[in-house]
């Protein structure tokens, strides 16, 4: 008899994005873009259609994929200057969309691997708001699934380390 698997709604704070310039590939860790607000992946497609005696036929496009991001700017995050560089260079973006909902091992999540460019890159700041920055990037070819190795340190890019209640330089040894 087959077992069935347990179904469980997708949590949009549980899917993260890391990047990393394609050039940097050898040289350092993926990045989590700080303060993720949302993300959406839009697929499309261009089609033609021919006009005969009998009626339309269509051809096929290609599948084109957009991502758009947004997130709050943080003051001296250095991925968000190294994307505005990527975007005004045209560097090539790697992209991995974690799902840290699917655990398959140890550190390891189920994720896509992208590679592409921004398409476009906006910052605003309004008087009563965080500088909020809007990223669209366009996926070159077709994504991969895989597992995704995400380190402590980029789970937690965001949090403060824990601090004990004793004052450091007191003397009191815990």
């Amino acid at each position: 008899m087959e077992q069935q698997q347990e179904v469980v709604a997708l949590k949009g704070i549980k899917q993260i994005l890391v990047v990393r310039l394609l050039e940097k590939q050898g040289e350092v860790d993926g990045q989590k873009l700080l303060y993720q607000v949302e993300h959406s992946t839009d697929l499309s497609t261009d089609s033609d259609s021919v006009i005969t005696k009998d009626g339309p036929i269509n051809t096929e496009g290609t599948v084109e994929e957009e991502i758009s991001i947004t997130s709050i700017a943080a003051l001296g995050d250095p991925t968000i200057e190294e994307l505005e560089d990527a975007f005004r260079n045209r560097k090539v973006v790697e992209l991995w969309e974690i799902n840290t909902q699917s655990e398959v091992g140890e550190n390891k999540f189920d994720g896509l691997y992208r590679q592409g460019k921004l398409t476009g890159f906006s910052k605003s700041a309004t008087a009563e708001d965080f500088v909020e920055l809007e990223i669209t990037y366009k996926t070159d070819l077709t994504p991969q699934k895989g597992e995704c190795t995400l380190s402590e340190e980029q789970a937690q890019v965001v949090q403060y380390k824990f601090i004990d209640t004793v004052n450091a330089g007191s003397g009191t040894q815990v």
